[in-house]
């Protein structure tokens, strides 16, 4: 089930489970910058996948596989999560680490409301909990996945702050995004199920 495959599960209601995830999105012309950056990175690795541009993001939390009937829950936890947050946070690249056990060259990100959505990130795990029963729990380290190698081949040798581009990559990022990750031939596509920007919302009358 790694695959982001829609199964039939007996537990849905007939339904399909989707992979889901939420995330910060990378902005252009940031997004373009870091396409750039990370195909010079990857020059002379053998099989190495470069990242799509319109795929970046800073992933907020991974769900996993989670029925599709659950998908409006999921996202109103989401909305509360981003209403607790002030508003947009800039995000700057700062430096280069391997993720993925050792399989992915990621760039590190500098958030500015790191602290702050790291505890909304928090309250949008417990309250997925009961619809994404293997959300991911481990400590956030945002980061950018630009790099991806096959099993048994070495990343390139680049890290920290050394690595980085002459030119900074920075963006604002102005909302959350709730994605599926289904599959395509080739791989995968992304599809945005739900956005809402960070902020209190206005009062409504």
């Amino acid at each position: 089930m790694g695959d982001g495959t829609k199964l039939t599960v007996g537990t849905s209601g007939g339904g399909v489970l989707l992979r889901l995830y939420a995330a910060l999105p990378v902005t252009q012309p940031a997004a373009g910058r870091a396409r750039d950056w990370a195909e010079r990175l990857a020059a002379g690795v053998p099989d190495a996948q470069v990242a799509d541009e319109h795929d970046l993001h800073v992933t907020f939390g991974f769900l996993g596989d989670v029925a599709e009937e659950y998908v409006p829950a999921v996202a109103s936890a989401l909305d509360a999560a981003a209403f607790s947050v002030p508003g947009p946070t800039s995000c700057t690249v700062d430096g280069v680490e391997p993720f993925g056990g050792g399989r992915v060259l990621g760039a590190t990100i500098d958030v500015d409301l790191h602290a702050v959505l790291d505890s909304a990130r928090d309250r949008f795990i417990d309250s997925v909990r009961p619809y994404a029963p293997h959300v991911d729990q481990r400590a956030w380290r945002p980061h950018l996945s630009l790099v991806r190698v096959p099993r048994g081949t070495a990343l390139p040798n680049v890290r920290g702050a050394a690595a980085l581009p002459d030119e900074r990559i920075g963006w604002i990022a102005p909302e959350l995004r709730l994605y599926a990750s289904l599959p395509a031939p080739g791989g995968s596509v992304h599809r945005v199920l739900h956005a809402v920007p960070l902020g209190t919302p206005a009062l409504q009358d």
